[in-house]
């Protein structure tokens, strides 16, 4: 489905893939709901060793936000609460037992993004 993100378990392995590229994987406020999930639920499930997180089609890994999601903001507060949205969502992921390797499409790797960043490059 466009815009969400799959997560599967196999041989130890949780894989995050971004599913939608012809928004650069660019995360909706659901998406990153989505991933502050799917990253408890790899630190609850003791199978998993290793998180990978991938993006779908060639073009980019993950855009950051979506900025379409800003329409919807009126207030100070919409901006406050996307900032502490994204921080927790990141801060899990930095903060997770599990080593996190991104799979960064040849064109991404000069770019500079916290979601990859959050990650161990081994």
């Amino acid at each position: 489905m466009s815009g969400d993100i799959l997560y599967e378990v196999n041989d130890g392995i949780g894989r995050h893939h971004l599913q939608s590229p012809q928004a650069r994987n660019a995360f909706t406020f659901r998406m990153y709901e989505q991933l502050a999930e799917m990253c408890q639920q790899a630190e609850n499930d003791s199978s998993v060793k290793v998180l990978l997180l991938t993006g779908a089609g060639e073009k980019a890994f993950a855009a950051g936000t979506d900025i379409s999601e800003f329409k919807s903001f009126s207030t100070p507060e919409d901006a406050l609460n996307y900032e502490s949205r994204i921080e927790r969502v990141l801060t899990a992921l930095e903060k997770s037992r599990l080593p996190r390797l991104p799979r960064l499409p040849e064109c991404a790797l000069a770019a500079v993004s916290r979601l990859p960043v959050a990650a161990t490059f081994a």
